[in-house]
């Protein structure tokens, strides 16, 4: 959180969940936001192989 705006990193909360956040402010204010969850829109099928999980049924 103390780099410049617009960093983005992953860390890892209680060695299970991994975080994405986005630096907000100027270098040395911690200042960032997290960002919970995504929605892919291409790419869906590829994902669902690389993760080896079964395809949902959606419409």
């Amino acid at each position: 959180m103390y780099e410049e705006v617009g960093v983005s990193y992953v860390s890892i909360c209680y060695g299970i969940h991994h975080l994405f956040n986005v630096v907000t402010n100027i270098k040395d204010q911690p200042d960032a936001f997290l960002i919970r969850t995504i929605e892919p829109v291409q790419g869906i099928t590829h994902l669902i192989t690389r993760s080896k999980k079964k395809p949902l049924n959606v419409p």
